[in-house]
């Protein structure tokens, strides 16, 4: 079997997309606090490119289905940028005039709608540029700090995701940690506020 040169190419894009989301992830898993923390950011590059190049497919693909397999022109998902919310209601409306409930659960206050809202804000100039931005006075700083507010939604994930019981297992291995060290240590590292970390918060996260 032949396949055509669309073919190809929409394999390769779905490979793009799939390498991101999964490097994303893997980032997003071995960042920490201490000399892994530049992987946060690796992570939010990642998956805001990843789902961006996801839901252009899918809008690309449903056009091919209304068109006899002839893809949309540039304009079609140009215009939608970097906007990963728009996107998203857009995919939604395919699903919906398609009578696919795959993205029905996710509302608006859910957690990944919250998560799908701050990598639309960090792959716009504000939050991608935003070190850069506030070092040098550029007008793009709409964006309150990536890290912090990735620190907001992790305490979210942490409140809502974890049993009682994984979230009293971590604050006891802080506390039994700064036990162990007493004054025979200190933290040179700062959390996702900013903040200079005490050793127990440290162990705790």
């Amino acid at each position: 079997m032949k396949f055509s040169p669309t073919w190809y190419l929409l394999e390769q894009e779905g490979l793009l997309a799939q390498a991101c989301l999964c490097n994303g992830l893997t980032a997003l898993r071995r960042a920490n606090l201490g000399d892994k923390k530049g992987l946060f950011y690796s992570a939010f590059f990642e998956l805001s490119i990843g789902f961006e190049r996801v839901l252009k497919l899918v809008l690309i693909l449903d056009h091919m289905a209304r068109n006899h397999l002839v893809p949309p022109d540039s304009k079609a998902v140009e215009d939608y940028g970097h906007k990963l919310r728009a996107l998203f209601d857009a995919a939604k409306s395919v699903c919906a005039a398609r009578n696919v409930t795959a993205l029905d659960g996710f509302q608006a206050d859910s957690l990944p709608i919250v998560i799908l809202g701050f990598l639309d804000d960090f792959a716009h100039p504000g939050g991608r540029y935003s070190n850069i931005n506030k070092l040098t006075g550029h007008r793009h700083q709409s964006m309150a700090d990536p890290i912090t507010r990735w620190g907001e939604i992790a305490s979210q994930i942490m409140q809502t995701q974890a049993t009682p019981r994984e979230r009293e297992r971590a604050q006891m291995n802080g506390r039994m940690a700064s036990i162990a060290f007493g004054d025979a240590a200190a933290s040179l590292m700062s959390d996702l506020d900013q903040q200079r970390m005490d050793v127990a918060p440290r162990y705790a996260m």
